[in-house]
């Protein structure tokens, strides 16, 4: 083959790495430059190099990619920038040979100060390497889509093929999401249903994952949806409470996705409900309701897709406007956060053995918040409450003990969003 200086070759590491535009400036695109795609090699190109493409991707490489975007919490642009890249460059395999030197998922060239060979075929490497740039790249140029932010990267001869290969690495995703471990992998994740009814994780630290990953479109018509562990065998499954009434228990699958639904209940069109293991750690979750008659209500999970008859474990609960349930006390028991609608003030009903509670007041002022506990966020073993303000902001309250530390503002537009228990 005819030798050649790709433009490439003459920058090192910061290759594909671009600064911010000034303010008011037009976002310009990336330059075309000459790098050559692996699947853009013709029949006796590849057979000069020596060089296979296969025509599948290698489940393997999809895995460890989706891992790394897990870890680094990438937005789904840049996910979708690095599938893209992927399936263009080596229809996503770790390959040994390529156009010059290029080499790898990425075809990653060592002459242009990528690293070494065996850097570049280590495919955490190479995706650690390609994401050091995609991300700053995405940040700055907001407008870009997510094939020109793979351009940005690649400097590629053939810049439009990424964003050509959109769908392809849409249905990438949702292979290595189906291959790499639940789909819900952390409790702590903040999970919600948007306004288009889609059903969406933010992760489980902070900042937010922006956008979030989609777990699945669908979800208008539920009041609520919970995340929890319904079986206890260790894989997060989501309980949907439908706005006419049904209860349904998707289970979590080990390899991702969920097992086709299963109505557990009817009936529940006017309880508020959040999961909780009410009679102890060692227990099923079961079902905390509160009845529009002001009744608090225990519904046991029995298993085999089973819900108890109810017992009562309170009353008087209609001044409350909102619930949620959390240890406040640190005693390995079940307690209720609720906020009284008549003075705003917060309270803590801590679990007093039995079906009996006593109350404390933590807090005054939130009349109108809703609020929603969150354990292991933003951090393995902490504690907090999520509260939706009226004007539509989201603010994560971290508790120590049981004291509040300092909130923060982690969102805006969270008024028309349904965040799921947990």
């Amino acid at each position: 083959m005819t030798a050649r200086v790709a433009i490439g070759a003459l920058l090192l590491s910061g290759l594909g790495l671009l600064p911010a535009p000034l303010a008011g400036a037009a976002e310009e695109l990336p330059t075309v430059g000459d790098h050559v795609p692996a699947t853009e090699l013709s029949s006796a190109q590849l057979t000069e190099e020596a060089c296979y493409v296969p025509s599948t991707a290698d489940d393997n490489v999809l895995k460890t990619m989706k891992s790394i975007g897990d870890q680094r919490g990438i937005s789904y642009r840049v996910r979708l920038a690095m599938f893209e890249t992927a399936w263009v460059e080596s229809h996503a395999n770790n390959l040994n040979c390529g156009d010059l030197d290029s080499v790898g998922v990425f075809q990653q060239r060592p002459a242009a100060g990528w690293g070494t060979v065996a850097q570049c075929t280590n495919v955490v490497y190479a995706t650690n390497k390609f994401l050091d740039q995609a991300i700053p790249n995405a940040a700055n140029y907001p407008s870009w889509s997510a094939g020109t932010v793979a351009q940005s990267v690649q400097r590629s001869a053939y810049p439009e093929r990424y964003d050509q290969a959109q769908s392809i690495a849409e249905a990438l995703i949702q292979r290595s999401n189906a291959l790499g471990g639940p789909t819900i992998g952390d409790a702590g994740s903040l999970v919600a249903i948007n306004p288009s009814g889609q059903l969406v994780n933010y992760g489980a630290k902070l900042p937010l994952v922006s956008p979030p990953n989609l777990i699945g479109p669908g979800w208008a018509d539920f009041k609520s949806v919970h995340v929890t562990d319904w079986n206890n065998d260790g894989v997060l499954d989501l309980l949907a409470q439908a706005n006419g009434g049904n209860l349904t228990i998707y289970y979590g699958s080990s390899n991702g996705g969920f097992n086709n639904p299963l109505q557990i209940g009817h009936g529940w069109a006017n309880l508020d409900i959040q999961i909780a293991k009410f009679d102890g750690p060692n227990t099923y979750p079961g079902i905390i309701a509160k009845t529009n008659t002001g009744a608090l209500l225990f519904y046991p999970n029995l298993g085999s897709n089973k819900i108890g008859n109810p017992r009562t474990i309170g009353s008087g609960w209609n001044n409350i406007s909102d619930f949620t349930t959390l240890d406040w006390n640190n005693d390995g028991a079940t307690d209720v956060i609720g906020i009284q609608a008549s003075t705003g003030d917060l309270i803590a009903y801590v679990k007093n053995g039995g079906n009996t509670f006593e109350s404390q007041k933590i807090g005054q002022g939130w009349t109108g918040i809703r609020i929603q506990a969150i354990t292991s966020f933003n951090g393995t073993g902490t504690k907090g409450l999520l509260a939706t303000k009226t004007d539509g902001t989201l603010h994560y309250y971290p508790i120590t003990g049981t004291t509040f530390g300092t909130p923060s503002q982690i969102g805006n537009g969270w008024n028309t969003m349904k965040i799921a228990g947990h």
